[in-house]
């Protein structure tokens, strides 16, 4: 399609993947993408996209770019300066896609949020845990708890609880309300950042083995997850790594008293 063809359609038939091929310089650390936005929507198409990011929009109107790169990585972009960070590595854009902020759904919303908060760590937390609970990692670790405790996998019930002092998430026995086991989940961002990996494994750990003890009056039982999966991958459908350093990610670990 031309860049006069689509500079007749509003940005609202624009959405979605548009491919291009942006040559990067080695060694660029960013791009604006104002010019190839003209020629690939349209000037009008293009000021409303300005209009639509940035601060101060309210979520019905906000949209924001994934950019793709040749390298499979993807960048987030949500700046009315239309500036998009460049992975190492990556030697020119692929496609660009445009979306609404309002129909994200689940761990994508969640994934925007913390692209657009970097410093909050509340969200990072909560993020973390969603992919703890809504993946095949909590069913893994029900699995797991059933077999050193006994109880059968249909009789365990998870419930996130989450806040000082609290675990993430605690099994219980449904028939009894006995508390079989508690779950603490970190959350990284960053795959090269593995001593940051190392640090919040070592947090979990110290964090369950006191739940355990101490967590309506202890438990047995406990595991610990640390997933790595950067926000922008969430966006643009790619699997987190399946490594971060020597570590397996998720890293997954069980503790029992006794």
């Amino acid at each position: 399609m031309n860049g006069g063809a689509r500079a007749l359609k509003p940005l609202s038939e624009q959405m979605g993947k548009i491919p291009c091929e942006i040559l990067l310089e080695e060694g660029q650390k960013s791009a604006n993408l104002k010019e190839r936005l003209f020629r690939l929507l349209g000037y009008e198409a293009l000021r409303d996209l300005e209009s639509r990011t940035g601060k101060g929009v309210s979520e019905y109107m906000k949209v924001i770019l994934l950019v793709y790169f040749d390298n499979n990585k993807v960048a987030y972009c949500r700046n009315e300066d239309l500036d998009v960070g460049v992975p190492t590595g990556a030697k020119k854009i692929t496609s660009i896609e445009i979306v609404t902020f309002k129909e994200l759904m689940g761990l994508k919303r969640l994934a925007a949020d913390v692209l657009a908060n970097p410093e909050n760590t509340h969200l990072k937390g909560e993020l973390g845990e969603r992919i703890a609970n809504e993946t095949f990692i909590m069913d893994e670790i029900l699995s797991e708890i059933s077999r050193r405790s006994g109880v059968p996998k249909n009789k365990l019930r998870v419930m996130r609880l989450g806040g000082p002092g609290r675990p993430d998430f605690e099994i219980n026995n449904t028939e009894t309300n006995i508390l079989i086991a508690v779950v603490e989940a970190k959350y990284v961002g960053d795959p090269e950042n593995v001593g940051g990996f190392e640090d919040r494994l070592n947090e979990a750990i110290q964090q369950v083995k006191d739940r355990m003890k101490n967590w309506r009056g202890g438990c047995d039982h406990g595991a610990i997850v640390i997933i790595c999966w950067p926000p922008e991958d969430i966006l643009g459908d790619i699997l987190y790594p399946a490594k971060v350093g020597e570590f397996n990610n998720p890293h997954i670990e069980y503790f029992s008293r006794g």
